[in-house]
């Protein structure tokens, strides 16, 4: 893989603690057309090859590290949703590390203030 020219890259650090998120792709896979970066995201656009017969779908795949403050993380969503809104016929995923919990419980290893739910 590494030092393959086959393999592509693009990385985008979020945090001062070193959090970040790095994308790789194939390139006798997938060509890749534009990439768009933005507060705790990486838009990477182009076309997956579908067989060996050489039929491309036009793909978008969203990669995210959320933040674990609520406002950003809202900020976050309302940017994807721009994105989405731009072109809502490609075919698109949205992957990553989103900081989400189910139970405060599962917030450990960060500063964080009780919030209420009511």
């Amino acid at each position: 893989m590494w030092g393959s020219n086959d393999i592509s890259w693009k990385h985008r650090s979020v945090d001062v603690d070193g959090g970040g998120i790095l994308k790789m792709w194939n390139n006798k896979t997938f060509n890749c057309v534009n990439t768009e970066e933005g507060k705790g995201y990486i838009v990477i656009r182009g076309d997956y090859r579908l067989d060996q017969g050489g039929r491309l779908i036009h793909v978008e795949i969203i990669n995210v590290f959320s933040s674990c403050a609520i406002n950003d993380k809202r900020d976050l969503w309302k940017q994807i949703g721009h994105i989405k809104s731009s072109n809502d016929s490609i075919a698109r995923c949205v992957v990553g590390d989103f900081n989400s919990v189910r139970h405060s419980s599962g917030r450990r290893g960060i500063g964080h203030t009780r919030v209420n739910s009511s």
